[in-house]
C-alpha cells in the first residue's frame, strides 16, 4: 500500500515494503498496521491466493508475531557473540580509568516494541551498556536509515554534546551495519562505515583493529 511521504529502506537484497517504513517511524502504530493486514489477507483469501486455510493461518500468525509488539519483545534476542564485543567496547578504558569510546546505537525500531523490548531481562542485557541518550531509535525520531537526515540528525547530536568535531567525523566516528545501503550513505557522510557480516564475528574484529579499536579475540571467541 502507497502511503504518504514514502519512506524507503532495504533487508539485504529485499525492498521494505512501504508500510513496515512508516511503522518503523512511528508514523503508524501496530495496532493500525495489524488491521490493514488483516483486510489485506482477507481481500487476498477472497480470490483464492492460500491454497488452504492452514497456509492463510501460518501466514496470518507469522504477520502478527511480527507486528504485535508483545510477542515481537518476547521472540527478540541479542546475538550472544555481537553482546560480548558490546561488553568490551563499554568496558575499554585509559590508563587513567576513563571510558575508551562511546557507543551508540542507530536502528530501525519501531517505538512500541522497542519499549516493551528495552524494560525486559533480555533487553537489558544489551541496553545497560549504553547510556540512555546514546540508544537512538527511528521510532523515537521519525526516520530511517538509510535515509541521509537520519544520519544527520545523530551527527547533529554528536556535535550539539561536544562529543564529534564534524570536520573530523571519518576518525572519530565508526558506524557499523550489516546492510550496505546503510554504510553507503554513512561514508558519504564522511562518517567510516563497517560493513558486518553477523555470521563473521572474528571479521568484524579484524576491521575494528585496523580502524584502531584493539579487542580481544579469545575473550570473544568464548562467548
Amino acid at each position: 500500500e502507497k502511503l504518504e511521504g514514502e519512506l524507503q529502506a532495504k533487508s539485504g537484497e529485499n525492498i521494505v515494503p512501504g508500510i513496515v517504513c512508516h511503522w518503523f517511524a512511528g508514523k503508524i502504530s501496530s495496532k493500525e498496521v495489524l488491521e490493514k493486514v488483516e483486510k489485506i489477507i482477507e481481500e487476498l483469501d477472497k480470490t483464492g491466493y492460500f491454497k488452504n486455510k492452514t497456509e492463510k493461518k501460518i501466514v496470518k500468525n507469522s504477520l502478527n508475531l511480527m507486528f504485535d509488539p508483545e510477542k515481537l519483545s518476547k521472540v527478540t534476542k541479542p546475538i550472544k557473540k555481537s553482546l560480548q564485543l558490546i561488553k568490551q567496547l563499554a568496558q575499554a578504558t585509559d590508563e587513567a580509568g576513563n571510558p575508551l569510546y562511546e557507543l551508540f546505537i542507530l536502528s530501525n525500531w519501531d517505538k512500541e516494541s522497542f519499549e516493551i523490548f528495552y524494560n525486559s531481562k533480555n533487553g537489558q542485557k544489551l541496553f545497560k551498556h549504553f547510556k540512555p541518550e546514546n540508544i537512538i531509535i527511528s521510532g523515537n525520531i521519525g526516520q530511517i536509515k538509510p535515509h541521509t537526515n537520519t544520519f544527520e540528525y545523530v551527527i547533529n547530536q554528536l556535535h550539539e554534546r561536544n562529543l564529534v568535531d564534524k570536520d573530523n567525523l571519518n576518525h572519530e566516528v565508526k558506524f557499523i551495519d550489516d546492510q550496505p545501503e546503510n554504510i553507503e550513505v554513512a561514508n558519504k557522510l564522511k562518517i567510516a562505515g563497517i560493513l558486518f557480516d553477523k555470521t563473521n564475528h572474528e571479521g568484524l574484529i579484524d576491521q575494528l583493529e585496523n580502524h584502531g579499536i584493539s579487542i580481544d579475540k579469545a575473550n570473544n571467541k568464548r562467548a
